[in-house]
């Protein structure tokens, strides 16, 4: 898979994090599908989180079984002495190694990406809270003027620019 492929990947799924638009409007909504998100995404990260451990152990089975090879076999991989730095340094060189450290970091920035995810969906809450409470102080209500007498005239004005309109 290309490094431009990877790439694409990791922009699409950032693209299915579209759940930070809140609508004030249909706070209620939002309060519904929050619990349900922010499991959805949870378990996303606890597969993500074993991914990395798997990948982990497939890592320390290849140093292993390199370092097994290595010590019974150094001519094999050019080595002139045994000894822990030269296989270290020799294991780190190995393409399944290379290939495995690169599998584990990818795995890695998942389990990063998603932690992130979570975060955001904890400030997901306590935007949800706060707007909830903007709306108990009608922070979103129409003004109104409290004289009936003002009130009455301003509801005749608008009544007529609305007559006004649809005759026009």
């Amino acid at each position: 898979m290309s490094k431009k492929k990877k790439k694409n990947t990791v922009a699409a799924e950032l693209d299915e994090f579209d759940f930070f638009d809140l609508d004030q409007n249909r706070l209620d909504e939002e309060w519904l599908i929050q619990p349900k998100l922010y499991f959805q995404h949870a378990l996303l990260l606890a597969a993500a989180k074993e991914t990395v451990d798997r990948f982990k152990s497939r890592l320390d089975v290849i140093a292993a079984e390199l370092d097994q090879d290595m010590r019974a076999d150094p001519e094999k991989y050019d080595m002139e002495r045994v000894s822990e730095a030269s296989i270290k340094a020799a294991i780190c060189l190995q393409d399944d190694h290379e290939e495995a450290t690169k599998d584990l970091a990818r795995a890695k920035h998942r389990v990063d990406v998603l932690q992130a995810v979570i975060n955001a969906l904890e400030h997901r809450k306590r935007a949800l809270e706060g707007l909830v409470t903007l709306h108990g102080q009608n922070y979103f209500s129409t003004p109104r003027v409290k004289d009936p007498d003002v009130q009455a005239a301003l509801d005749s004005v608008r009544d007529k620019a609305v007559k006004g309109v649809k005759s026009g």
